[in-house]
C-alpha cells in the first residue's frame, strides 16, 4: 500500500475535480504523496531485513535512517520556502521534479528493485510450487512497478504516456496482490492447468 501513496494526491484531486472542480494543492499533494513515503520504506525494510539479514539489522537500520531524517528536514524546508524548489505542475497529474526529488525517487526505485528482487530469488529456491508461482508474479510485478516509476519521475510525459504508465502501474498492484496473497481461486486455477499440462 505504501508505495501507492504517490499516486494518492491524483486520485484525490481527480474526484475534487468532478465534483467541486478544483484540486489539491500542490504543498498538499507533496505531502500527501511524498512525505510519508520514506516511512513505507523503512517499514518493507525492516521486514525484508527480518527474513535474510536480521543479525544486521540495527546497522542497516542506522545507515538508513539517517538519510530519511535529512531527506525530511530538507523536503519540509523547501516546501514551506518555496514548493517549487521540489517540483512544479505541469499538467493536473504531471509534475516536472527539480534533481532534489529526482534523486530521492530514483533512490526509492532503486532500493524497491533490489529488495525485490532477492525477495523472488528466494521464492525460487522454495520447494513449494506455490511460493515459486508467487514469485514469478511478485518479479513481474517489481518489474511493471520499477519501469512505470522510472518513466514518470524522469521523463515529461504526454497525456497518452501518462495513461500508458498508469496502466502499468494498476497491472502491477495486481501483480503484487496476486503474489503476496495468492487468492484460493487463482490457486484452484494453477493446480488444475498444472495438472492438465
Amino acid at each position: 500500500m505504501g508505495i501507492a501513496f504517490p499516486w494518492l494526491p491524483d486520485a484525490i484531486s481527480y474526484l475534487m475535480i468532478i465534483f467541486i472542480n478544483l484540486k489539491l494543492s500542490p504543498e498538499i499533494s507533496f505531502i500527501i504523496g511524498y512525505a510519508i513515503l520514506p516511512f513505507f520504506v523503512l517499514c518493507w525494510l525492516l521486514a525484508f531485513m527480518n527474513l535474510y539479514y536480521e543479525e544486521k539489522q540495527n546497522l542497516i537500520l542506522i545507515i538508513f535512517i539517517l538519510p530519511i531524517i535529512i531527506f525530511e528536514i530538507i523536503f519540509f524546508y523547501l516546501l514551506f520556502t518555496d514548493s517549487s524548489l521540489i517540483g512544479t505542475f505541469v499538467g493536473p497529474f504531471q509534475i516536472r521534479w527539480t534533481l532534489f526529488m529526482e534523486i530521492y525517487l530514483f533512490i526509492f526505485i532503486i532500493i524497491v528493485i533490489l529488495t525485490g528482487v532477492l525477495f523472488v530469488q528466494q521464492s525460487f529456491k522454495s520447494n513449494n510450487p506455490e511460493i515459486r508461482l508467487k514469485g514469478k508474479f511478485l518479479l513481474v510485478a517489481f518489474i511493471s512497478f520499477t519501469t512505470a516509476s522510472i518513466i514518470e519521475a524522469m521523463f515529461h510525459l504526454e497525456p497518452i504516456t501518462v495513461v500508458i504508465t498508469r496502466i502499468i502501474l494498476i497491472s502491477s498492484s495486481i501483480e503484487f496482490y496476486i503474489g503476496f496473497i495468492l487468492p484460493k481461486w487463482m490457486r484452484n486455477l494453477f493446480s488444475s492447468l498444472s495438472s492438465q499440462i
